[in-house]
């Protein structure tokens, strides 16, 4: 409708012939109802719908058929309309050729590039189509009727309004309604919609409030993207999905991810630099790529038993986070997972971990790293670290990449196995080579010297403490105060916890000269006493 015409009740047919290309009436019973000659109307009927092709002006029915549903206007194109200006009143009902339609729902586009700043819609309207307002850059005011039951896609995408309330009534929403409309402060969602859809608000960065209701059970891709203003989003227990990039560049300070959620998909906390706490839910099982890539404000994270891979980039940039707990349950870390968490001082990797990918932990501060005995590949510039006093790598590792604790000095780097691992030389720091130490194995000390990188290592011990692979409960000893005894003679190497000899001797008991920890070889056994 165009606000300069007076006649409320004149038919858009006579003004907009060309604009049109569906129209449906209410209440109709006529055996013949006679149409305008447009190419291409559409009508829809109880239990039909009928394209009316080219030239053809009437559409015959039985009696007592009734045509249903009626949609006034709804464009085929995206013309510009600039006769739409001002404050537009939709009226519930239109008269054409004496006949009264009412007036159920806004067509596709019918108020899109306009300038209107306002619209009243009556009562009588239930729908409203695609991109019915969207680009209507003047438009900022809208009261909802009460009967509303959807709203298409784009609907009211970049306009300028600054709050809206829908009805319960409605119960669909389609995607990208409010996409890039940079006002909108506050919005009030229906309680009866099951589903937030794909790009919902992306781009409403003046949102600061926003009451997911608990009848939702899933949240689509990039539905609170660029939501910078929005500092809190309660998402309700029911939820079971949450899609890739949705809350993309939000502002939210805090989430709680309910329990039904099994996986977040790919960048869904993406640049979120104000987020500091995550709870995530027990059964969550996957992480997606860049996850939670530069939250530069998270402190903490805990990942819950069942998560088997980190996938890549997924807290990168987390330049804030200092404690990570990682799951019994992972088998690989995937590159540059970790990098450039440069708080990240203290790193437990649990047991059965088979792999940690290239750049894993680049630009981190680690001084203390626990590396598990099911590892067996570290990719290229896997770790930065600070200067470390100890590394221990354990017996199972079958590949190092290039340069991957070549960021600082280590102090001692003991390898568990008597089989030394061809890598490049290039795996460790110089000041690792020329002032730290290599501890090895017993008797693998020429193996070592002959093989490239650890031949480059200036200070080489050996360790026998390094050759106890169980810790026995079964022997035939037993300890008294500071004094060991066997149940017959054996003969017996006592060693201190540094690796030092103190003796050996054909013996029933040892009394050993101070309390403490120490290390009894006899036979093929080595175990660990406690004085």
């Amino acid at each position: 409708f165009d606000p300069k015409f007076s006649d409320a009740t004149k038919a858009v047919l006579d003004q907009f012939p060309a604009k049109l290309d569906v129209l449906d009436i209410n209440n109709v019973t006529e055996r013949k109802i006679t149409l305008p000659e447009i190419d291409g109307v559409v009508w829809s009927a109880k239990g039909a719908n009928v394209t009316i092709e080219d030239g053809v002006a009437t559409l015959k029915r039985e009696m007592g058929k009734t045509v249903e549903v009626a949609i006034i206007p709804k464009s085929i194109s995206y013309p510009s309309y600039s006769t739409y200006k001002g404050d537009i009143v939709i009226p519930e009902k239109v008269v054409y050729n004496d006949v009264t339609f009412d007036v159920i729902g806004i067509g596709d586009h019918a108020f899109s590039n306009s300038s209107i700043t306002s619209v009243s819609i009556p009562n009588s309207v239930k729908y409203i189509g695609l991109g019915a307002f969207s680009y209507a850059y003047k438009f900022s005011n809208i009261d909802l009727p009460d009967n509303l039951t959807s709203i298409d896609a784009a609907a009211f995408r970049d306009t300028y309004i600054t709050e809206i309330t829908i009805p319960n009534s409605v119960t669909e929403l389609g995607s990208t309604i409010f996409m890039s409309c940079p006002y909108l402060k506050s919005v009030v969602l229906p309680n009866g919609i099951s589903e937030i859809k794909e790009d919902m608000f992306d781009g409403c960065k003046a949102l600061e409030t926003i009451q997911i209701p608990n009848s939702v059970t899933s949240i689509g891709s990039h539905a609170f993207m660029n939501t910078s203003n929005l500092k809190e989003c309660v998402i309700p227990s029911g939820v079971t999905n949450i899609g890739n990039g949705c809350f993309y560049g939000s502002g939210v300070t805090a989430i709680i991810i309910p329990e039904r959620v099994t996986q977040l998909g790919t960048s869904t906390f993406y640049n979120c630099r104000n987020l500091e706490t995550v709870v995530m839910p027990q059964r969550l099982e996957s992480l997606g790529k860049e996850c939670f890539r530069n939250c530069s404000k998270l402190k903490s994270i805990i990942i819950p038993e069942g998560v088997t891979k980190i996938e890549s980039y997924t807290f990168e940039y987390c330049l804030e986070l200092t404690s990570v707990t990682l799951p019994s349950t992972l088998i690989s870390i995937g590159n540059n997972a970790f990098s450039h968490c440069n708080k990240l001082t203290s790193l437990i990797i649990p047991i059965g971990v088979t792999k940690i990918y290239s750049e894993a932990f680049y630009d981190t501060s680690l001084s203390y790293l626990s590396l598990p005995s099911t590892l067996e590949e570290i990719g290229g510039w896997a770790f930065g670290i600070a200067d470390m006093e100890e590394l221990v790598l354990p017996a199972s590792l079958k590949k190092i990449g290039s340069y991957a604790f070549d960021d600082s000095a280590i102090g001692k780097v003991v390898c568990l196995s008597s089989t030394p691992l061809e890598c490049e030389e290039n795996i460790f720091h110089n000041d690792t080579y020329l002032k730290g130490k290599l501890i090895i194995p017993c008797g693998s000390k020429e193996a070592y010297s002959s093989v490239v990188p650890w031949s480059s290592f200036f200070f080489v011990e050996e360790d026998i403490t390094l050759d106890i692979d169980h810790i026995y409960s079964d022997l035939d000893y037993y300890t008294d105060n500071n004094t060991i005894c066997f149940n017959s003679e054996v003969l017996v190497s006592i060693y201190t916890q540094e690796g030092k000899c103190l003796s050996t001797t054909r013996t029933i008991c040892y009394t050993f000269p101070n309390r403490g920890i120490y290390f009894v070889k006899f036979g093929n056994k080595i175990i660990k006493v406690l004085i």
